[in-house]
């Protein structure tokens, strides 16, 4: 195995068909990412600054048919084992049938907020409030305009540029 690092190529696992965006929190201005560069299923998801065009396929999702919001470099869905204050996000290959995809289904509400499909009382979330943070859910708080329940899309219309999905 060589030492040396290797490049991640760039738009590596686009799928036909899908829109994809930056998935942006309210609150701390930080991106949904993938945590490492090995592609490999069951990683951590974190929120993080924005990367460097070189990068950006680690923080460009799509939101599926099927509920599933899957990444566009690596190809693999965000998924939950439990719906609990606290479980980290993670990223794993699209399960087959419909009881093992409903830790991977999310649905996105009118206020911002993305939703277990396993339990919608339980939103994506961070960890802390801190330049780099896990991924994780909360309990769906009472307030619709809490920002730190809230993301915002923002649609990718060329490799180097963005602009706000309305």
């Amino acid at each position: 195995m060589s030492s040396r690092t290797r490049r991640r190529p760039k738009h590596t696992r686009v799928e036909a068909g899908l829109d994809y965006f930056y998935i942006q929190h309210l609150q701390t201005g930080l991106f949904l990412s993938e945590k490492d560069s090995n592609v490999t299923p069951t990683r951590q998801v974190l929120a993080l600054p924005k990367l460097p065009p070189e990068q950006e396929g680690t923080q460009l999702w799509a939101f599926t048919g099927q509920g599933q919001i899957v990444n566009q470099y690596s190809g693999l869905v965000l998924e939950v084992p439990k719906a609990a204050d606290g479980v980290r996000v993670v990223e794993n290959r699209s399960a087959g049938s419909d009881i093992q995809r409903a830790g991977q289904r999310w649905r996105r509400s009118h206020s911002g907020r993305v939703e277990s499909y396993l339990d919608r009382h339980f939103v994506l979330g961070l960890s802390s409030p801190v330049s780099a943070a896990f991924v994780v859910l909360k309990p769906r708080t009472t307030l619709d305009s809490d920002p730190s329940q809230q993301w915002r899309l923002i649609k990718s219309v060329s490799p180097f540029s963005v602009a706000a999905q309305e």
